[in-house]
């Protein structure tokens, strides 16, 4: 089995974030409980989201395996 490495960034919301935010804030707050069956249903909403990744300065687009956002910082695997 590989671990792949988490990535860390600055996030800036784009278009549609308010429509999907409160996904996030649910997922923050299920981790910070320790509830281990309310992380899982949090992280799995967040993972059905059609969601890319688009650094500021261009490039490719990511499209996120797993991703926690709090404010303007974001955790991602790919």
């Amino acid at each position: 089995m590989i671990d792949q490495p988490w990535f860390r960034c600055e996030f800036t919301p784009g278009k549609g974030w308010e429509r999907v935010s409160r996904l996030f804030e649910a997922q923050a707050a299920a981790v910070d409980s320790g509830n281990e069956e309310k992380m899982m249903e949090a992280i799995s909403a967040v993972r059905r989201l059609p969601l890319e990744l688009h650094s500021l300065q261009g490039g490719e687009k990511i499209i996120p395996v797993i991703i926690q956002i709090r404010g303007n910082k974001a955790n991602f695997r790919y």
